[in-house]
C-alpha cells in the first residue's frame, strides 16, 4: 500500500503551488486549511507519524510567541501579517517559519 501524505506533505503541496488552496496568498485561508486538517484528525482520533517535529497550529502559535515574542492571541496568521503585511512575502515567511519550527 503507498504511503499516505502528512500535514507536511500537504504543505509542501501548498508551498509549491499555493494558487491551487488559498485565495491571495491568504494566511488567513491557511489557517483554516489546517484547523481543518486538525478537527478531522482529532474527530477520528488520529495521531500522524511525521519526520521531526509534529505540526499543530497550537504548538506553532506557541513556539512563535517564544521564538519571536510575537503575540499569537489571535494565531499565526495573524502575528505572521503584522510582521509581513505583504500577502505573498507574508505567506513565504510562513513557511521559512515552518522550516525552523519543524527542525526545532
Amino acid at each position: 500500500m503507498a504511503r499516505r501524505g502528512d500535514i507536511y506533505d500537504l504543505l509542501d503541496q501548498i508551498k509549491e503551488r499555493p494558487g491551487m488552496f488559498v485565495v491571495d496568498h491568504s494566511l488567513e485561508q491557511l489557517s483554516m486549511i489546517l484547523h481543518g486538517y486538525e478537527a478531522c484528525l482529532w474527530s477520528h482520533d488520529l495521531e500522524e507519524d511525521v519526520e521531526g517535529r509534529p505540526f499543530h497550529t497550537a504548538s506553532f502559535n506557541e513556539w512563535l510567541r517564544e521564538e519571536k515574542g510575537w503575540s499569537t492571541a489571535c494565531g499565526f496568521a495573524h502575528a505572521i501579517g503584522h510582521e509581513e503585511p505583504d500577502a505573498e512575502a507574508a505567506l513565504a515567511l510562513f513557511f521559512d517559519l515552518l522550516g525552523a519550527y519543524r527542525a526545532s
